[in-house]
């Protein structure tokens, strides 16, 4: 599956320090390099009230994303606390 980032996801990761948690999210990034649909991955739940908008869990951390066509658009990775605050 394609997947392309946003301005606001890159900064998110930048300002992330635990080298554990960078290990686990590009586990997730390789998972969907590698699927071919959002089905393939593990912990993907839809966000309700929105289509085409998920999460991605990744420890306390979530991944939120919409779908456009064939590619993944990563446009947040918040703490859990914050992730509904700032996303959609």
């Amino acid at each position: 599956m394609k997947f392309a980032t946003t301005r606001s996801f890159d900064k998110d990761v930048d300002a992330i320090r635990d080298k554990k948690l960078l290990t686990r999210l590009a586990a997730v990034l390789q998972q969907i390099a590698a699927a071919s649909s959002l089905t393939d991955l593990p912990s993907v739940v839809a966000l309700s009230g929105f289509t085409g908008i998920y999460r991605i869990r990744v420890g306390d951390y979530r991944l939120g994303c919409y779908l456009t066509g064939n590619t993944l658009f990563l446009a947040r990775f918040l703490h859990r606390k914050e992730i509904y605050r700032k996303f959609p």
